[in-house]
């Protein structure tokens, strides 16, 4: 079966700062630990200057992640999320803790094409 994601878009919520300050958001794919020890491939990296007093939901394009993962699900380790301050602080909210209810990452997968290759028929699927 082949599978094509049009759009999909990862939501991570950034705990409220006091100040100012530059805000280092990492996504790192994991996979299996190796002689060399690494454990992560940097899939992407953002700085955002983030200013919120309340929070703040930042929105990363996740569509050729997601694509790889149907290309090679056997690869798919999951995925590890950082945004750190300038003083080593992790500001995204990835688990529940408390007062987090709600603010965990999302993943919107607007439209995904599937084909099945035996009958060549499509299919468009619209998933949230």
């Amino acid at each position: 079966m082949f599978t094509k994601v049009l759009k999909a878009q990862l939501w991570v919520y950034l705990r409220p700062i006091q100040h100012t300050s530059t805000v280092y958001l990492q996504i790192l794919r994991l996979k299996p630990v190796t002689e060399e020890g690494s454990r992560h491939i940097r899939i992407r990296s953002l700085k955002i200057e983030l200013n919120s007093r309340i929070g703040h939901w930042q929105s990363i394009d996740f569509k050729h992640v997601l694509q790889n993962w149907f290309k090679q699900p056997h690869n798919n380790w999951g995925i590890e999320i950082n945004a750190f301050d300038p003083n080593g602080n992790d500001l995204a909210v990835t688990s529940l803790g408390p007062g987090a209810e709600g603010l965990v990452c999302k993943l919107k997968i607007v439209k995904l094409v599937t084909k099945m290759k035996e009958n060549g028929q499509k299919g468009r699927v619209h998933l949230s």
